[in-house]
């Protein structure tokens, strides 16, 4: 499965022998899926259908949909006028009429637009034909919009790994002073040592100060968190091109996690200026990654 954007656009108009059908979908990053359809009053039935629909083909993002209905100009339409509210009415304006001894000229214009006075409705027609019509103009629209979220998916994958590529030169940059800093911490035990043989007058056994640098250095080990940066950065390259259906925004979120979690790891165990440095601009890096993939689906 291609790397998909959240944010994409589609519209699509169709005619058909029951009128004109134009759908326009947008859809923009969310954590989850939220369908939000505006669909005319007749086909306010179809939401359920058509929000399977759009759900098979984005699983996550937050949708908004929008389809307009025209009927056939030829369509009959079924045409009923209440005479005896109207009737009623005409008798209550003139006996205002007669009271005051004006005429009151009727408004005939919003005497129709009162409720239950005039009511016009198209035919009963055939709702799954109408579902019909309605469903395919949307999957035409979905593609427009998946050929946007591809689109937009394939400048993200190269921005993922460029990104992801600097991670690896970093955790390289990192394990190469990682010697370096235990010769280093070596050299300031035994430099402690020296200086309290000096101030007591005490010399500590070589025995003694050999263990402590070897718990010292077990300590300050960051052997195990650059295996598994580069575990991590081999499972996020896995995940931008992996063949599976299945989305691979949230597993991406959580790999980023992890990498964060094992950069704070070896900024805390190794306490050198270099590597702390290193650290930092590793996880400046990781954090243009989360940036990038709150918009992979």
């Amino acid at each position: 499965m291609a790397l998909l954007s959240m944010t994409g656009f589609g519209k699509a108009t169709a005619q058909s022998p029951l009128g004109t059908f134009s759908v326009e979908i947008r859809s923009v990053n969310n954590r989850y899926f939220d369908f939000n359809p505006r669909l005319p009053r007749e086909a306010a039935a179809a939401e359920i259908r058509l929000r399977d629909l759009v759900h098979r083909r984005i699983s996550r993002g937050k949708v908004d949909l929008w389809m307009h209905w025209t009927p056939p100009p030829d369509l009959p339409l079924e045409i009923e006028l209440n005479e005896e509210m109207i009737g009623e009415f005409v008798q209550r304006f003139r006996r205002a009429s007669e009271h005051i001894g004006v005429a009151i000229e009727i408004p005939w214009g919003e005497l129709f637009k009162l409720p239950g006075v005039l009511a016009i409705r198209p035919p009963e027609l055939d709702s799954e034909a109408i579902l019909a019509a309605m469903e395919s103009v949307v999957v035409e629209a979905l593609d427009q919009l998946d050929a946007m979220r591809a689109a937009e998916g394939r400048a993200m994958l190269d921005a993922l790994e460029m990104h992801l590529g600097a991670l690896r030169r970093l955790t390289d940059e990192i394990e190469s002073h990682r010697g370096r800093v235990l010769e280093k911490q070596r050299e300031r035990l035994r430099k402690m040592a020296e200086q309290l043989r000096a101030e007591l007058g005490q010399a500590i056994p070589n025995e003694r100060l050999e263990t402590e640098i070897l718990l010292l250095a077990d300590r300050a080990d960051i052997t195990e968190e650059i295996v598994r940066l580069r575990s991590h950065f081999d499972g996020f390259e896995r995940l931008l091109h992996s063949d599976a259906r299945e989305p691979a925004g949230k597993h991406m979120e959580f790999v980023t996690q992890e990498i964060l979690r094992e950069a704070n790891t070896i900024g805390s165990k190794a306490r050198d200026t270099e590597i702390s440095a290193t650290v930092i601009a590793l996880k400046h890096e990781t954090e243009k990654i989360r940036e990038q993939i709150q918009n992979v689906e």
